[in-house]
């Protein structure tokens, strides 16, 4: 039996493994390719194979272990920041992104269960389980938005019942006064309540405001006019 580097961690492995023990990486092409009958006659002459591929092998081995750390500490860090502001689904599919990338947990889960994922199918899960954990997000940005505004028109709600006759008075004095710019802020404030009583008297607020803008913007229209 000869030895050889296992393509994606760089530790001995047999050259009759169909997946490094250590990793779980699949190797059986790899050793077919790398290894000739020569090769594995003698011992001697595996541990010459194991030289010459350590010399090509530990660069790869290093970029793939290297990227399966630095992604999978970014989606862990993903994971507990859902959790921790409630995102259960978010923090689910950063959670299996991460499992699939950090290189213990790949390692503890093949000695476990002898079970190799290939390099396309680990990406292809990590993609999807970022691009839902994306979407379960955003979804969770939009829910709590729209709670955010239920909540402030509530609060408007009671703050306007609890001084709805006091208010009513002030717009109803306005009007007769003809200060209808004094009792716009109170009618944007509180509109869109629909109140009837202070839907009645908003209108013909904003209606009294549109004609003294209209009327305004002829008046300007006709000096610029005269002064041509």
């Amino acid at each position: 039996m000869a030895l050889t580097s296992c393509f994606e961690c760089g530790k001995q492995i047999s050259d009759k493994a169909t997946a490094c023990p250590n990793c779980g990486a699949p190797i059986g092409k790899v050793l077919k390719e790398n290894v000739s009958p020569q090769n594995t006659k003698t011992t001697e002459n595996s541990k010459e194979i194991h030289t010459e591929e350590s010399s090509s092998e530990p660069l790869s081995s290093l970029t793939s272990i290297t990227i399966g750390w630095i992604f999978g500490i970014l989606l862990s860090l993903g994971f507990l920041g859902a959790l921790t502001s409630g995102n259960i689904a978010t923090s689910f599919f950063y959670l299996i992104g991460a499992l699939f990338l950090l290189p213990p947990v790949r390692k503890k889960v093949f000695q476990k269960t002898k079970l190799s994922i290939p390099l396309a199918y680990r990406i292809a899960i990590v993609i999807g389980s970022i691009f839902i954990a994306t979407i379960a997000l955003q979804r969770a940005e939009s829910a709590h938005a729209d709670e955010a505004t239920q909540n402030a028109k509530e609060k408007r709600i009671k703050e306007f019942l609890s001084q709805k006759n006091s208010l009513l008075k002030q717009v109803q004095r306005q009007v007769q006064d003809k200060n209808y710019e004094h009792a716009l802020p109170v009618c944007n404030k509180y509109m869109d309540l629909s109140d009837k009583d202070l839907s009645t008297l908003c209108n013909k607020v904003k209606d009294e405001v549109s004609k003294k803008n209209a009327i305004g913007s002829k008046k300007s229209s006709r000096r610029a006019k005269n002064s041509s």
